[in-house]
């Protein structure tokens, strides 16, 4: 069965992180809290060599910067951009709750690799990002206002 949703490419386009210098790792287990913050935004697009108009930008921006009063070890900030094909077999809104629940999810999934590879190599341990549902999130409104030019990756079938 074909999946309604198709990744054709994505990037990294902004990455930072920061080790907290007076982090007390001797504490409770830390767990993101207050300060967290995954959302996104979409936007219609083109992808060189797919013929049909049902391409989408979904841009994930993540982040955590936590009040300077909470014991923490890194702050950080990502935002992934995703090129995701749609099948035009459903409707409208039905492929708008897909692109927004899975395809944020798709991406979240890419982020949360990305932060816990990258402070696994800091000093204190790696931080894992928590399950997020985008779900109750897919009414927001749809931007049409950009048009991004991308080449198609090769991607394997299996």
């Amino acid at each position: 069965m074909k999946p309604p949703i198709n990744l054709l490419n994505y990037f990294v386009a902004e990455f930072s992180i920061k080790a907290n210098a007076v982090y007390k790792d001797d504490q409770k287990p830390f767990v993101l809290g207050d300060g967290f913050s995954a959302d996104y935004t979409k936007y219609k697009s083109e992808v060189e060599g797919v013929d049909h108009d049902d391409i989408w930008q979904l841009t994930l921006n993540i982040s955590y910067k936590p009040k300077s009063d909470i014991n923490y070890p890194y702050s950080f900030c990502i935002t992934i951009v995703g090129f995701f094909e749609l099948f035009p077999k459903f409707e409208e809104d039905k492929k708008m709750k897909i692109l927004t629940v899975s395809g944020s999810s798709i991406l979240y999934g890419t982020a949360r690799e990305i932060v816990r590879a990258n402070t696994s190599r800091g000093p204190w341990l790696e931080i894992l990002l928590p399950t997020y549902s985008f779900f109750e999130k897919q009414d927001k409104k749809i931007e049409k206002k950009t048009v991004t030019k991308r080449k198609k990756t090769q991607s394997k079938s299996s």
